[in-house]
């Protein structure tokens, strides 16, 4: 008869989620991990099988938190429009101003520091932000359409502008920078649409 889990696995990978966000791949360690899930050592590896895969899993909890609850889920939305580009861009500035953001995008610290080497890290983080380009190219669309944005480049040209600005965020989020210049990096962008 099998034996019947005694811990929350959600919470258990939101744990796991937050300490590679921190901490990295190769910088969150075994006893690191336990610490953040709360698991034993035998509970971790008869639920996520090994370090790697247990990597695999806090990537889709967080494109799952890209979508519901991160700053930038107000874009997700499928009726997304301007009003939600902008929106989303300012609640982002607002958490990379946070202690939070100074961890940056999870996503792209994965492609930046396993990316290069493990092709199913790199797909799964791109996957997530080819959703967030999506995302960004649906909103576009609709508020090219609306009249909202008079910008009339292509929609996925700009998606790839408003991503690339997203990412740069991140980035510059992990050197804790002041609000302003933060401010002036989403006005600039916000700009580009009109």
């Amino acid at each position: 008869m099998a034996r019947t889990r005694a811990f929350d696995e959600a919470l258990a990978l939101d744990g796991a989620m937050h300490q590679f966000w921190a901490a990295g791949y190769h910088g969150s360690s075994l006893a690191s991990l336990l610490a953040a899930t709360g698991l034993s050592k035998s509970s971790l590896y008869d639920t996520f099988h090994s370090k790697r895969a247990l990597l695999l899993e806090a990537l889709a909890r967080y494109e799952r938190f890209i979508c519901s609850e991160s700053p930038i889920s107000p874009v997700m939305r499928p009726e997304a429009g301007r009003a939600d580009i902008e929106s989303a861009l300012r609640d982002y500035v607002t958490w990379a101003a946070s202690a939070d953001g100074r961890y940056g995008c999870f996503a792209n610290n994965c492609i930046a520091e396993i990316g290069p080497h493990d092709a199913e890290v790199r797909r799964a983080a791109t996957a997530i932000t080819g959703r967030i380009e999506q995302a960004f190219h649906d909103a576009i669309a609709r508020g090219q359409a609306a009249g909202d944005i008079q910008r009339r480049d292509p929609p996925r040209t700009l998606a790839r502008f408003l991503l690339n600005n997203v990412a740069g965020l991140s980035l510059a989020a992990k050197s804790a920078p002041d609000r302003d210049r933060l401010d002036d990096i989403v006005g600039v962008a916000l700009h580009s649409l009109d």
